[in-house]
């Protein structure tokens, strides 16, 4: 007599056909993923048979199709889909000379080049290290009111802005807010406003 086995799941921003509850011992257990509205499916995902990670499956990102073959355990499946964010564009005084992508995903890079209009100039800081020949470069200043903003953008660890960190500390008096422009979710910390990019026509 085979055993049966239970088959559970652990999905985020994901849709799924031809699901089973169970499998038969010895079967083999198929089924598809779809992204939902504003997610792409994930690059992986992790199967865990008998409480193990399985490296024995077949996983089409393309398609989203999944295949377990000869199934000899309790099966979980964990799955979670990428968030795609709409990145929107107002530009005053500028306009981009590379296209600028209509969304990104979250966690990637987002780059395009921007060059200012006729009668614009566009402003950065660049300042040589005391100690070295290192050059911090804040990559974009800002008016507000009668103080400058300085503005980061980060598209890996937006946890390190050390050339925004150098600037205020030097032009304290001279500084309302900082902010770090970023492909997560919002949040302030430690004086500083992290952005996600779909922020940023409305900051």
């Amino acid at each position: 007599m085979k055993n049966t086995y239970t088959v559970t799941s652990q999905f985020t921003g994901l849709s799924v056909t031809g699901w089973q509850e169970t499998v038969t011992e010895g079967d083999k257990l198929t089924f598809t993923l779809s992204a939902n509205e504003g997610y792409v499916l994930p690059e992986t995902i992790i199967v865990k048979m008998g409480g193990t990670i399985l490296t024995g499956y077949t996983y089409n990102q393309g398609t989203g199709e999944v295949i377990i073959n000869n199934v000899t355990g309790e099966v979980e499946v964990i799955a979670e889909a990428i968030k795609k964010h709409t990145v929107t564009t107002t530009f005053s005084g500028v306009s981009a000379t590379t296209e600028v992508p209509q969304t990104v995903l979250n966690g990637k890079e987002l780059a395009f080049t921007l060059q200012a209009s006729k009668g614009y100039k566009l402003f950065y800081y660049t300042m040589k290290s005391e100690t070295s020949n290192h050059l911090y470069e804040v990559d974009f200043l800002i008016y507000e009111g009668d103080k400058i903003s300085p503005i980061e953008v980060k598209s890996g660890n937006h946890r390190q802005h050390k050339s925004q960190e150098v600037f205020c500390e030097k032009f304290s008096r001279r500084v309302k807010n900082k902010y770090v422009i970023h492909t997560k979710n919002y949040a302030f910390a430690n004086g500083i406003h992290f952005l996600p990019v779909y922020m940023v026509p409305f900051f």
